[in-house]
């Protein structure tokens, strides 16, 4: 599976979104480029990392929506199941296994 990180300023903007849990804003960017899925940031993150370590159930709820890549590694080999884990996130853990 290929992952994009930050070159451009969709990308920016989309994980500036997801950094500050603006749901509705993140949806209408995937909506127009589910690609944005797949993008990463400095520490190999992507957007499933960021809302399962910030504890955002309802972000985190929208992004499996449009697609199940909740498995990528970022840089230090950890998954968004375990950044919710370790963070003792428990309801994101939960969405993460359902």
């Amino acid at each position: 599976m290929k992952v994009r990180s930050l070159l451009n300023l969709e990308s920016y903007l989309f994980f500036e979104c997801i950094k500050f849990n603006k749901v509705e804003d993140a949806v209408y960017l995937i909506n127009q480029d589910k690609k944005l899925l797949f993008d990463f940031d400095y520490s190999g993150q992507t957007c499933y990392h960021w809302a399962a370590k910030r504890n955002y159930h309802e972000l985190l709820r929208e992004l499996i929506n449009f697609g199940k890549h909740v498995n990528l590694y970022d840089n230090k080999r950890r998954t968004p199941l375990f950044l919710a884990v370790e963070n003792n996130h428990y309801e994101s853990a939960k969405i993460l296994l359902e």
